[in-house]
């Protein structure tokens, strides 16, 4: 795909015109910086994401569980997995990353999110709570 024109274009029109958009409105509405973000790399082909997307993925007991990119192996080693990896522990993630086959889930445009339910703590207090001061407007987290 390096030397296809249509697949370049796609992705970075896809990037210019709808993913950097919303990321915008995620950092101004939660009072984001970019040093907040940690930008995991995936590329479209034909409406879907081309490998599993690593971005999709789910926080179980100090565990992330992520979907295998089955990327390029050199050296024994996943590329993609490595990269991912890398890019967490750069921004101080230190949380055991397990990369599961879900392959399938990927043929049906899912991920491991869509493969799995975890039981979750609630914030205390609840992000749904209304604060005295909203004049019982419901709010999210700032």
């Amino acid at each position: 795909f390096r030397n296809d024109s249509s697949f370049r274009s796609t992705n970075l029109t896809l990037q210019t015109a709808r993913i950097d958009p919303m990321i915008e409105v995620i950092k101004s509405q939660w009072g984001l910086t970019e040093a907040d973000l940690i930008r995991v790399p995936i590329c479209y082909y034909n409406g879907g994401a081309y490998v599993p997307s690593m971005i999709n993925s789910a926080v179980l007991n100090g565990r992330l569980l992520v979907s295998d990119p089955q990327g390029p192996i050199v050296g024994g080693k996943d590329l993609l997995q490595e990269a991912f990896v890398g890019l967490l522990r750069a921004a101080g993630v230190e949380l055991q990353v397990h990369f599961l086959d879900d392959w399938r889930y990927h043929t049906w445009h899912g991920n491991v999110h869509c493969a799995t339910n975890v039981l979750r703590e609630g914030f205390s207090p609840s992000i749904w709570a209304a604060p005295p001061e909203s004049n019982g407007t419901l709010w999210f987290l700032r």
